[in-house]
Parts: structure tokens; sequence; C-alpha cells
């Protein structure tokens, strides 16, 4: 059995991290694109964060109905291990 100690793991674990982190981006731009895509203007202002799959939606919207479209189009990727819709109704 052979003992991996010292560097090796460092090096894993940062290439590990940079990996998820290179992931979390790529999920970040395309869900926003997405919301640009659909060409309203609240949902252009949506901010989009990911941590190891997990997104988080913040910014106001001025409706329940554009709350849950843009829940809906972040959910439909794939990566998405959960989302948090902490998106605010403003009237």
């Amino acid at each position: 059995m052979k003992l991996i100690s010292g560097p090796m793991i460092a090096k894993s674990l940062t290439t590990d991290t940079d990996q998820t982190a290179q992931r979390d981006d790529r999920l970040e731009r395309r869900i926003e694109h997405a919301l640009k895509d659909v060409g309203c203007h609240p949902l252009r202002q949506i901010r989009v964060s990911s941590d190891h799959g997990r997104v988080t939606l913040n910014g106001e919207v001025p409706t329940y109905y554009l709350k849950q479209i843009a829940q809906s189009i972040a959910m439909r990727f794939e990566g998405v291990v959960s989302l948090e819709n902490k998106l605010v109704v403003r009237w």
C-alpha cells in the first residue's frame, strides 16, 4: 500500500477545489445568460451564485410570477443540486 502525503495531497485538494469553482462559475454564467435571454428587464438584474451546485438567486422582481419563472429557468440546468430562491417581490 502506497501512502500519499505532503504536497501530493495539497495538490489534489487544490485541483478538486479549482474544478468545483470552475463548474460553479460556468453554471452561474449559463443561468444568468438564460435569464437575460427571456428579454424581461427584471430577470436581467438577478444575481446568481453557486456553491457545489447549490444555486442561490438574489435580487428584486416586481411579481411572484417572475420569481417563479426565474426559479424554473435556474432549475432546468444540469449541475443544479438545489436552489434557494431569495428573490424579493417589490410591487
